[in-house]
């Protein structure tokens, strides 16, 4: 069970991994130590069957009229934590495109439902999830 994992505070990364004791010295890293996970076993999901989070998406963001009005269309980069419970926390925009997306991914990630958590070792975990989220204009 190869997995990456980092501590939200960014100060250290662990990985477990495979190899011979003389390569690299194992080391069990308990789950309740680690805060947050890059990867996990099972990544969280979006409630409902594949594609619903898509759906909610088209449905839901608002394409801001400044951004229409200076034909800015493009991908705004959103990452989030997605807790042991499900709730959405630490919203953040890794690549915005200015003129109100990055604002109206941020609402929107907001108004998302709960999330099906993620899990390691079949333990729910809270994991950092990246979303890319698509402007396009239409003629």
């Amino acid at each position: 069970m190869d997995a990456a994992y980092e501590k939200s505070d960014k100060k250290s990364r662990a990985y477990s991994g495979k190899g011979s004791s003389t390569e690299s010295m194992e080391e069990e890293v308990e789950l309740d130590q680690i805060e947050v996970f890059t990867i996990a076993e099972e990544m969280p999901s979006f409630p409902g069957e594949k594609g619903d989070l898509e759906k909610f998406i088209v449905s839901n963001i608002i394409y801001p009229e400044d951004a229409k009005e200076n034909g800015i269309s493009g991908k705004v980069f959103v990452t989030f934590v997605v807790n042991k419970t499900g709730e959405i926390s630490d919203i953040r925009i890794l690549k915005g495109i200015g003129y109100g997306c990055d604002e109206a991914v941020i609402e929107l990630i907001e108004s998302m439902p709960k999330w099906n958590p993620g899990k390691q070792r079949n333990k729910p975990v809270s994991v950092q999830y990246n979303l890319p989220v698509e402007f396009k204009l239409t003629e």
